[in-house]
């Protein structure tokens, strides 16, 4: 991993904020006290001299407000019950007046210089509305176990696998402003969602270094619902792009039937894709066009089933030769 250096402190003076756009940074917050020191160093330590830190906490019942209360010269907080996450991310968006948006939860954290370089690309590029770049999956103990898997945008792709980390994303207020803030009726891909509906209709930018680190362990929402984000993503994929995508119906599968045969899970995924689709023909086949498209071949989702089909039918002892080597 590597962070291109920059050292903004020396040509960015007191005087010269002005003309650098207010970038603000939304942290919602629950019961995080056990992180959420190190989450707002992370946004202090910025060198990008015009940051308004905004911390939306929902009541929390552990040490977050005694720490929060530390740092309240440095940054504003609100401690209240709320909605959920979606509801306090939209309070911050509310309350704050940056031009540029950025949204940091509670157990993550900013690499160095991030917020400089991701308004240089602003800067440099006028017609870009979103900037996302690398993101890595942390331990509690903060220890990098994984980078997540980003890559160039592209709308379509979008609906089969959520290339965009979170926390590295920027958005212009804007956007935000035109298409809404984020939904609140979803509890665990509202992050998705928002990327779907912002690439609509707006331009996003990937730079290909590392801006945030996300946290991962087995008590965080993700982990300890999957059963749930597997639905709650697939319905909210449907309402956008009319089909449900394979490879999101492939890795429900893979996940329930971790210790049946590849052959199971790949009849079950072809059943359920079907299943699933077949209330609107005319998108299933569109769709399926696309599956057959060179930018879906690129994808690991495509490889891997093609492999699921080589390996069932060798295990039948009928075995024909399928290339996977893209």
């Amino acid at each position: 991993m590597h962070t291109e250096s920059h050292n903004y402190s020396n040509i960015w003076g007191k005087n010269d904020k002005s003309r650098y756009p207010l970038v603000s940074i939304i942290t919602p917050s629950y019961n995080q006290g056990d992180f959420i020191r190190e989450t707002i160093e992370s946004v202090l330590s910025q060198d990008y001299p015009n940051i308004e830190y905004i911390i939306i906490d929902g009541g929390s019942t552990d040490n977050t407000i005694q720490i929060l209360q530390e740092y309240e010269s440095k940054l504003s907080f609100l401690s209240e019950i709320d909605e959920g996450q979606a509801d306090a991310v939209n309070k911050g968006i509310a309350l704050s007046q940056g031009e540029i948006i950025g949204w940091l939860n509670s157990d993550d954290l900013y690499y160095p210089n991030a917020v400089s370089r991701i308004v240089e690309i602003f800067n440099n590029h006028p017609a870009i509305d979103v900037v996302y770049g690398e993101g890595y999956h942390i331990t509690k103990s903060g220890t990098v176990i994984a980078r997540y898997p980003t890559e160039s945008f592209h709308y379509q792709k979008l609906a089969e696998r959520c290339f965009i980390c979170q926390p590295t994303a920027f958005i212009r207020r804007k956007c935000l402003n035109s298409i809404g803030f984020l939904d609140k009726n979803l509890d665990l891909c509202m992050d998705y969602d928002l990327w779907i509906r912002i690439g609509k209709e707006y331009n996003f930018y990937y730079y290909p270094e590392e801006i945030a680190k996300s946290r991962i362990y087995p008590e965080n929402k993700t982990l300890s619902r999957i059963d749930e984000v597997f639905t709650e993503v697939l319905e909210m994929i449907h309402s956008h792009y009319g089909y449900y995508p394979i490879s999101w119906i492939y890795g429900y599968e893979k996940y329930k039937s971790q210790s049946k045969g590849f052959g199971r899970i790949f009849l079950n995924t072809i059943i359920n894709f079907l299943r699933m689709n077949c209330s609107n023909q005319k998108q299933m086949i569109l769709y399926i066009i696309y599956l057959c498209s060179p930018q879906y071949r690129e994808g690991k989702i495509y490889i891997e089933i093609l492999n699921l089909c080589r390996m069932t039918l060798e295990k039948k002892g009928n075995f024909i030769k399928i290339d996977c080597s893209y």
